[in-house]
Formats: C-alpha cells, structure tokens, sequence
C-alpha cells in the first residue's frame, strides 16, 4: 500500500503503543517493524500489539503532521525517544542556540543508529 499513511500499534487494552508514518505501509510494519533483526522497535512493544490501525493522510505535509499531534496527544509508549528528541530541539531553537542545537542533532543520530 503505497501513499502517506500512520499508522498506530495498539494493545489488547487499546492503549496506543506506537505511532509511525510511511509512504509503504506494508513494508514498513512487515519488513522494518516485525521481520527486522535491526527495527526501530523493541521486542516490547511487538509482543504487546494486538492490533494496528492506519490512515492515509491528503500529503506528506499532512502525514508528517498529524503523526506530531498524535504522538503529542496520545503520549504512545514506544515514542518515548523521539518526544524527548523533539522536546530537546523546540527548546534550543527557542534559545536560538544553533550550535549546540547541531551537537544535540547529531548526538541523537548517532543513539538512534545504535538502537536499531
């Protein structure tokens, strides 16, 4: 399935668990999410989805978005990585601190490189 779609991971409970965007849906939760020794998600969090559920978005602006609000409203487990990231990110461009804002970027590629 191709287009701008997220997509949720959910628990028995309804609980969202993770929240994710991609332009290939199945290949994104088949092949990166579930069949994938280096995946971006933890055994934890694919043991505990029950079910996924999935939208497609009008664009790519529109997709990358509402995954923002949802992770911001919703608070998923599994996110927790990257609302810090962000959190981070929105306080130093407010402190208009660019250079420690580029070492804090890079910091945090070099740790989401290492956990996948």
């Amino acid at each position: 399935m191709k287009g701008n779609y997220i997509y949720m991971f959910l628990s028995e409970t309804e609980k969202p668990l993770y929240i994710g965007i991609s332009i290939n849906l199945v290949n994104r939760i088949e092949t990166q999410h579930f069949k994938s020794s280096n995946g971006n998600l933890s055994l934890e969090c694919i043991h505990e989805t029950d079910r996924i559920l999935y939208h497609q978005a009008v664009s790519s602006d529109d997709m990358k978005v509402k995954e923002r609000y949802l992770i911001n409203k919703l608070n998923p487990k599994y996110n927790v990585k990257m609302i810090i990231y962000y959190t981070i990110i929105k306080l130093l461009v407010f402190q208009k601190n660019l250079r420690l804002l580029k070492i804090i970027i890079v910091f945090f590629l070099l740790i989401f490189q290492l956990h996948k």
